[in-house]
C-alpha cells in the first residue's frame, strides 16, 4: 500500500516518520500548501516524496488529512472528487464535529472516510518538532461515521504505529476533548497571563511547569480548536468556574474542613481516573 498525509505540520510529519518506520507502505508522500513547511518535512525524512496537489496525494490507497481545523472542509471535498474507489481516508483534526455533520450530508461518505484523533503533541510547531515516537502508547480515537466505515483498515495502522485505537462517538469525543484537552490549554494561557507582572526569574516548581506547558503550543491552531468546539468549551469554563467559586468561599470562610473535604474529593477521584496516590 501507499500512504498520503495532506497537512505536514508537527502531526502530518510525526506520522509520516511513525509510518514510514512501521514498514505498512511502499511509500509515503506528503502535500503541503506552504511550500517551506512541505521541503522542511521532506528535508527531515517525515515522507518519501512530495506531490504538487492534493487531487495527486487522493490518489494514494490511505490518505491522512492533518489540516487545521478551519482547512478541513475545502480539503474532504477536495479528495472526494479526486480519489478512486480503493483510497480510504482519515482525518486528524481535534475536533470531531464538523467531519460528521460533513459526511451527515451525503451518508455514503461514511463507506471511505473516518474520524481520527491522535491524542498525543508536544509544544512545538512545524516539521522541526516532529518526533516519530509521538503516538507511542498514546489513544487514537477512531470515530465511525457510517455502518461500514473502515475503521478496520484504520485500526491496523494505529496499531501499526504503537498508539491505542479507541473508538467513539463525535458527539463523545467532542464532550470528552472540551475538558481533558481544550479547557486545559485555556487554563495554562490564563495562567501564564495572571503571572504577567512577576519578574523573568520568579519562583516556580513542577506544578508551574506542568500545567503551563502547553501554553507555548501553535495560537493559530489552537484558535481554530477552540473555536470549532466553542460551545462544548464553553460548558466546561462554566464547570471550572463551579469548582474554583465552591473552593474560594471555602477560603474567604476559611472554613478548614471545606478545604481539605474538596481537595480530598479531587485526590480520590484522580485516583479512580488512573493517578497517582
Amino acid at each position: 500500500m501507499d500512504a498520503a498525509i495532506i497537512g505536514l505540520g508537527l502531526i502530518g510529519s510525526s506520522l509520516g516518520l511513525a509510518l514510514r518506520a512501521s514498514g505498512l507502505f511502499r511509500s509515503v508522500c506528503g502535500y503541503d500548501l506552504n511550500e517551506r513547511t512541505a521541503r522542511q518535512s521532506l528535508g527531515f525524512g517525515c515522507v518519501d516524496r512530495l506531490v504538487p496537489s492534493l487531487s495527486e496525494a487522493a490518489q494514494s490507497e490511505r490518505v491522512f488529512l492533518a489540516v487545521p481545523p478551519a482547512a478541513l472542509r475545502q480539503c474532504l471535498e477536495a479528495l472526494e472528487a479526486a480519489r478512486p474507489a480503493r483510497t480510504l481516508a482519515m482525518d486528524c483534526v481535534s475536533v470531531k464535529g464538523p467531519v460528521a455533520d460533513w459526511v451527515a450530508t451525503r451518508p455514503e461518505r461514511g463507506s471511505w472516510l473516518v474520524g481520527g484523533h491522535p491524542m498525543a503533541g508536544n509544544e512545538g510547531q512545524g516539521p522541526e518538532a516532529a518526533d516519530e515516537e509521538l503516538f507511542q502508547g498514546m489513544p487514537w480515537v477512531i470515530v465511525p461515521l457510517a455502518p461500514d466505515a473502515p475503521v478496520d483498515a484504520f485500526e491496523q495502522v494505529v496499531r501499526a504505529i504503537g498508539a491505542v485505537p479507541v473508538r467513539l462517538g463525535a458527539e463523545e469525543h467532542d464532550a470528552a476533548v472540551a475538558l481533558t484537552s481544550h479547557l486545559p490549554h485555556l487554563l495554562a494561557s490564563g495562567l501564564v497571563r495572571c503571572a504577567a507582572d512577576l519578574e523573568e526569574s520568579f519562583v516556580s516548581a513542577g506544578s508551574w511547569k506542568d500545567l503551563t506547558r502547553v501554553a507555548g503550543a501553535n495560537p493559530p491552531l489552537w484558535q481554530q480548536i477552540l473555536l470549532a468546539n466553542r460551545r462544548r468549551v464553553v460548558r466546561a469554563i462554566d464547570a471550572l468556574q463551579s469548582q474554583l467559586q465552591e473552593i474560594r468561599e471555602s477560603l474567604e470562610a476559611n472554613d478548614a474542613d471545606a478545604v481539605r473535604a474538596f481537595l480530598e474529593e479531587a485526590r480520590q477521584l484522580k485516583l479512580r481516573q488512573g493517578g497517582v496516590a
